[in-house]
């Protein structure tokens, strides 16, 4: 069963720069580790698998969680599937973001970095929704249906969705748009590039997930912050991308 959203994966190639900068969103580091061993089941889903990556955990109060990531020393051109909606919190004004500035700034390397512009103290803002674009938004409801996501809202070409956590009173939101997409996505595209589950059982979520069809990896076990996890990676028909984590009992 699925149990909450961990995180969003953002992989980065200027670790340090955008460390900095989730500390000025109100985030907190709850661990870092670098040159860890990279996961074997990530050689499907990454351009450049390397041997080591580095990651950080970080963590803010009503807010999704963030992994910032560094797979390798060659950087993708691609950009991650995720576009992140940043708003002030309840009872005041939420900030739009045009396309054109989410994507000037995404092409530098970080894709949040928009929020310098607005005269606005960064802790304030809160991140609960997430964009996709994709080719077929009724497929791509289906999936994320898979994890838990209940459609609330449709119409043609878009389709809203919420998340509501077991283990937190949080709810999240994922917006689907339809618009040119390639589904040939990995992990290590520049990025938000995936969406991260928590779940009481890896091994149950796999057996459901290979009856639909879907690409999915094998299962490993990784320690990370001293807990001994079970981790796969699910693939959708439109490139989404999921990771699925539960603690080894």
């Amino acid at each position: 069963m699925i149990f909450d959203i961990d995180h969003i994966g953002w992989t980065s190639h200027n670790f340090e720069k955008d460390s900095e900068l989730l500390l000025s969103l109100g985030y907190t580091n709850q661990f870092s580790e670098l040159n860890k061993p990279n996961l074997s089941i990530k050689k499907t889903m990454l351009r450049n698998y390397s041997q080591t990556q580095d990651l950080s955990l970080y963590y803010k109060n009503g807010s999704l969680g963030i992994e910032l990531l560094r797979h390798s020393d060659e950087p993708s051109m691609q950009m991650g599937f995720i576009k992140p909606v940043f708003e002030l919190g309840p009872g005041k004004e939420a900030i739009e973001f045009s396309e054109s500035d989410y994507l000037q700034v995404s092409w530098s390397g970080h894709s949040i970095e928009v929020l310098s512009t607005l005269a606005l103290p960064k802790p304030d803002l809160n991140l609960k929704k997430l964009m996709v674009t994709t080719n077929d938004t009724i497929k791509a409801a289906q999936f994320w249906k898979q994890f838990g996501f209940k459609e609330v809202h449709t119409e043609e070409g878009f389709s809203i969705l919420n998340f509501k956590s077991i283990l937190k009173n949080e709810e999240y939101q994922l917006c689907l748009k339809l618009g040119e997409k390639s589904p040939n996505t990995f992990l290590d595209d520049q990025g938000f590039s995936n969406i991260a589950f928590v779940s009481n059982s890896v091994q149950k979520e796999c057996r459901k997930i290979e009856k639909k069809g879907y690409e999915i990896t094998e299962i490993e076990q990784i320690e990370v912050n001293n807990k001994l996890l079970d981790i796969c990676f699910v693939k959708g028909n439109g490139g989404e991308l999921v990771e699925i984590i539960s603690a080894v009992k």
